[in-house]
């Protein structure tokens, strides 16, 4: 009889034990009464962000590269670039231009030229109309620079039209002049190993074709 009292009270305090709730600890989920878990989010694991790019380097189409914005006073470039290295002047309008102190990697020679006249008929101030660079240094934020070729350009500005060609005073290469009218930003191009390579990008006013101004750049430029 007492063996089977220490038995019985044995299957009882087993019983109990059981029906006590388990609790989990270290889990990497939250939990609701009725509701399924939720996972915390990685952080880590988030879509990364393109890397910001510097406005001395920042060319933005209809408004301006680097320090330079269309519309700005054409007095102070001298404040923010130095004296041009060449000038070509004459009723008020002028091209300017500053030549990089070293090759770039392909071994050009690269060029800042800016065009200015004057803001209206007081011919009191003069205003930038025009910047064009030759230098990869300068990028948009869709990441295009010189020396693209001309189908990568195209993904970013599907509607560009030509404007026109002109053949380089050295080397003679064909060039040829692409421009987005409404955005406000053209490139040149030129043929190499069967593409078209980027070779300068201008900013200009949007929804005005680059040749209303540019074409005083490049005499020789056939439509």
């Amino acid at each position: 009889m007492k063996n089977l009292l220490i038995i019985l009270g044995s299957l009882l305090i087993f019983t109990c034990c059981q029906q006590q709730p388990r609790t989990v600890q270290g889990t990497d989920t939250a939990t609701t009464a009725g509701q399924q878990p939720v996972i915390q989010q990685d952080t880590a694991t988030a879509a990364t962000k393109r890397p910001a790019i510097s406005s001395e380097k920042l060319v933005s189409a209809g408004k301006g590269i680097g320090k330079i914005s269309l519309g700005s006073n054409a007095d102070k470039l001298e404040q923010l670039l130095g004296k041009p290295d060449f000038s070509d002047a004459a009723m008020g309008k002028a091209w300017l231009t500053w030549y990089s102190k070293r090759r770039d990697e392909h071994n050009n020679r690269n060029e800042l030229n800016i065009y200015t006249t004057y803001a209206d008929s007081t011919m009191r101030t003069k205003t930038v109309k025009q910047i064009r660079v030759t230098s990869p240094f300068y990028i948009t934020a869709d990441s295009l620079q010189v020396y693209n070729d001309l189908a990568r350009i195209r993904e970013i500005y599907p509607d560009l039209v030509s404007e026109g060609t002109y053949k380089e005073q050295k080397g003679g290469r064909m060039i040829h002049l692409y421009d987005a009218i409404a955005q406000g930003i053209a490139f040149e191009a030129a043929e190499a190993n069967g593409q078209q390579i980027c070779i300068g990008m201008i900013v200009h006013e949007p929804g005005k074709a680059v040749t209303d101004i540019y074409i005083t750049l490049h005499p020789d430029l056939k439509k």
